[in-house]
């Protein structure tokens, strides 16, 4: 709904901006890579409820891909792979043991090991931006382009949306509200650069938008937390035996 997307993006946006701010110039940025940790678990949680039924699944989930975070954000980039090779690996032993179909271990390991890279590996990126020259506003530009294409994809999709896009995994989401939030996050990312960007050519800036709204922004902001989050509901409420 709206109100909750609203509320959501009121609590968590003013946490996030401060965060951001308070960490230029700090070894690590740590108060934005813990806040983004903790983003990293709560997403991961989310996501792997629509995937696996077990609460021991989800948990192992939730610890791969804060572990993938913050692999990707603390190691030099020579380790980076190894470190996820080490997450592949942790996925395949906890889904080997038991007496379960090899398909289906085999499917929980695919799960886990997507997931938490996934979730934990672009998450990871937001730090390590953070980091670089104005590091500040390519983090914020990344949040208000996947910020204003969900608000465009969300009315966009209510006032025209006919085609489903993934009705099995987002019951509500639309075809042309994908192209609404398409348009809107490149439009809110060329609209920053033009004030706290300048120079930056147009074209490298809609690419950032279109990436932002495409990759992150679906499990990995504040706004894509919350339409994810109404969009599970709705799966599992349509999912309920009836009374």
């Amino acid at each position: 709904m709206l109100w909750k997307r609203i509320a959501t993006a009121a609590v968590l946006v003013p946490l996030l901006v401060a965060s951001i701010l308070f960490s230029v110039g700090r070894p690590a940025g740590w108060p934005f890579l813990l806040l983004c940790a903790v983003a990293a678990a709560l997403c991961a949680d989310e996501g792997f409820r629509m995937f696996l039924h077990g609460a021991r699944d989800r948990v192992c989930g939730v610890a791969l891909a804060v572990l993938a975070y913050f692999s990707a954000a603390l190691l030099p980039a020579p380790f980076g792979v190894p470190a996820l090779l080490v997450c592949v690996l942790l996925s395949v032993f906890h889904a080997l043991p038991g007496a379960a179909d090899p398909a289906e271990k085999a499917r929980r390991a695919a799960t886990l090991s997507l997931g938490a890279i996934y979730v934990g590996g672009l998450l990871s990126t937001y730090p390590r931006t953070l980091l670089l020259p104005r590091g500040e506003h390519w983090v914020l530009l990344g949040i208000l382009a996947v910020a204003a294409g969900d608000t465009m994809a969300y009315f966009t999709g209510r006032a025209i949306g006919r085609r489903k896009l993934a009705p099995s995994v987002s019951p509500n989401k639309t075809v042309e509200g994908a192209v609404g939030g398409l348009l809107g996050s490149v439009g809110g990312a060329v609209l920053y650069a033009h004030g706290f960007l300048p120079g930056v050519p147009a074209g490298y800036i809609a690419a950032a938008g279109a990436a932002g709204i495409a990759g992150i922004g679906l499990f990995c902001t504040p706004e894509g937390f919350a339409s994810i989050s109404e969009s599970t509901r709705v799966r599992f409420d349509s999912l309920k035996p009836a009374s």
